[in-house]
């Protein structure tokens, strides 16, 4: 199986994982025959019992912005005035 990190396993492989435990598959052997953690097949069981979804979640890796954009406009205008400012002031 070629996973990376940050990237969500396929649609069709999440459907043969869960079709596999519903249809009487231990989570150990199916993890090992898929390739995947225990884990992840514990979590997206729970996730497709609990909610009917099975596709990756959409907001998976997405992180909340730091600035409000009241404070991006303030910043980006400080520096535009103080191009030559270092890191340490």
């Amino acid at each position: 199986m070629a996973w990376r990190e940050g990237q969500s396993y396929s649609d069709d492989l999440r459907s043969r994982i869960l079709a596999a435990v519903d249809g009487g598959k231990a989570v150990r052997a199916a993890a090992s025959v898929f390739q995947v953690s225990i884990s992840y097949i514990y979590k997206a069981l729970i996730r497709h019992r609990t909610t009917g979804e099975t596709a990756a979640n959409r907001s998976r890796g997405h992180r909340p912005r730091k600035l409000m954009p009241e404070q991006e406009t303030v910043l980006s205008a400080h520096l535009r005035t103080h191009s030559d400012m270092m890191l340490a002031a």
